[in-house]
């Protein structure tokens, strides 16, 4: 196979492990057109395609990408790192046609992206698992927002992205209307708080993927200029050391309260919501600790969500609380179309009556696991 270049140059790819495939009407086609004189054109009667699948670990998608660049509706590539030219070709050839890019590489640097995300205009699907080095930051956030992205996109996978922040993921919230799958990590509920508790735009929301925390992160900071004082150093007794760590306690408690309160009500907005992950795992592995989940019991706002009358699926994490047979009631009475709830390492499938979910909440055995996810069968789910 012979690739095409524009500059007259063909180049041999027998040799290279280079795969593109083109989909039309989901049918997918391997390109080997033998003519360098043309561009690359499916094996199928059809000029015109709208997917187009390269795995790149040469650095030639732009090429590929050119050739079709009229009809391509969207782009899922694999390669070691997008090259400035790659960035340059989406931004000449496919800014106005391009609506969905997904993205699997060891790094993306920031500065060779600008281009892209200044020229397109049609995005409304962006897919990025970036394994070491992510370019999504403050400045893609700027171009994204300058171009107007927030306002047409309606699928973000940001899960494999180290550098996106809560702080981020929050605007992302807050900033697009249209959005209705996220999928992201780490979210502390503070800084909803921090920027001011701006109410969430994402209204058409129906797959929400977060993993929320009520901690406080940036608490750390204050205790690291507080310790002295609160270990009894600077002239305090040990007595009233005691009080002030307990007064601090007390007065976190209260905060967290509150984080829980305002998560809730943002919860409870989203009318559309069919699947909801709330939690991602127990452990916090950047703070070392565990994380303090949104807590989904009576007493703590659960009554607030009655309105997610579309909810299919929930996930969340309750090893620090115990939901009881309240709870099960309510869940059963509001979300009618529950199909499945996922606790921790626990899974449960509801049959139409709803009987596994209550058996969760009361019975020590007699629920069904779904036996593909796990191998072992638990006798105890509380």
């Amino acid at each position: 196979m012979e690739l095409y270049d524009p500059n007259g140059n063909a180049e041999d790819l027998d040799d290279l492990d280079t795969g593109v495939w083109l989909f039309d009407d989901l049918d997918p086609v391997i390109v080997t057109e033998q003519n360098p004189s043309q561009p690359l054109k499916s094996a199928g009667s059809q000029p015109r395609k709208k997917i187009m699948t390269i795995l790149d670990p040469w650095g030639l998608a732009h090429y590929f990408i050119s050739a079709h660049a009229s009809s391509l509706r969207e782009i899922i590539l694999t390669c070691s790192a997008p090259t400035l030219v790659f960035w340059e070709t989406l931004a000449r050839d496919c800014s106005m046609t391009l609506e969905s890019l997904t993205l699997v590489t060891d790094r993306i640097e920031q500065r060779v992206e600008t281009a892209f995300w200044m020229a397109c205009r049609n995005l409304i699907s962006l897919d990025l698992e970036c394994e070491f080095r992510s370019w999504f930051g403050d400045e893609t956030m700027r171009a994204m927002h300058e171009r107007s992205h927030f306002m047409t996109v309606r699928e973000m996978d940001l899960e494999h992205c180290p550098n996106v922040t809560s702080k981020m993921i929050n605007t992302v919230l807050v900033s697009c209307p249209a959005l209705e799958f996220l999928l992201a990590e780490r979210f502390y509920v503070v800084d909803m708080a921090q920027d001011g508790s701006q109410p969430w735009a994402c209204l058409n929301m129906r797959d929400l993927r977060l993993d929320i925390d009520l901690f406080d992160p940036y608490q750390e900071y204050i205790e690291s200029a507080d310790n002295d004082v609160l270990e009894g150093e600077g002239g305090e007794s040990d007595k009233e050391a005691n009080e002030a760590k307990e007064a601090r306690k007390s007065m976190e408690a209260l905060q967290v309260a509150e984080r829980q309160k305002l998560i809730m009500a943002q919860l409870a907005k989203l009318k559309k919501l069919r699947i909801l992950y709330a939690s991602q795992g127990y452990l916090d592995f950047y703070h070392g600790r565990p994380k303090e989940c949104v807590e989904f019991i009576l007493e703590k706002g659960l009554d607030q969500l009655a309105g997610l009358t579309q909810l299919e699926e929930i996930y969340f994490d309750c090893r620090s609380y115990t939901p009881c047979l309240p709870e099960a009631e309510w869940m059963l009475k509001h979300w009618k179309r529950l199909k499945i709830v996922h606790r921790g390492v626990y899974m449960v499938y509801l049959d139409k009556a709803g009987h596994d979910l209550r058996t969760m909440f009361t019975a020590p055995e007699g629920f069904e696991i779904d036996q593909e996810a796990f191998d072992v069968l638990f006798d105890v789910f509380l």
